[in-house]
């Protein structure tokens, strides 16, 4: 929780493009998803990023991330599953 705290009140907010979807298959049966995403850097060039997810966007839909400007692989996409936005700040 500390992690998703840190990253949304320093990170900085992007338009991502999911360019993948693949279900994983674990040990004794489980499934999970991970979508792949690339999205643009404030200062220019553009990065990847990957998270497991319940029910993923389609290929080429565009989500919202943060992510570290200091370390742009340190990323999420946005709503967090801890951490959110107090709407009445």
């Amino acid at each position: 929780m500390r992690h998703q705290r840190t990253l949304l009140r320093e990170g900085r907010p992007a338009r991502a493009t999911v360019t993948s979807v693949k279900k994983h298959h674990g040990s004794h049966g489980a499934t999970h998803t991970v979508m792949a995403y690339e999205f643009p850097l404030f200062g220019g060039g553009t990065t990847t990023g990957k998270a497991t997810v319940n029910k993923p966007p389609a290929v080429g839909a565009t989500i919202s991330v943060v992510y570290d400007s200091d370390q742009p692989k340190r990323n999420r996409p946005y709503p967090f599953p801890l951490v959110t936005v107090d709407r009445d700040f």
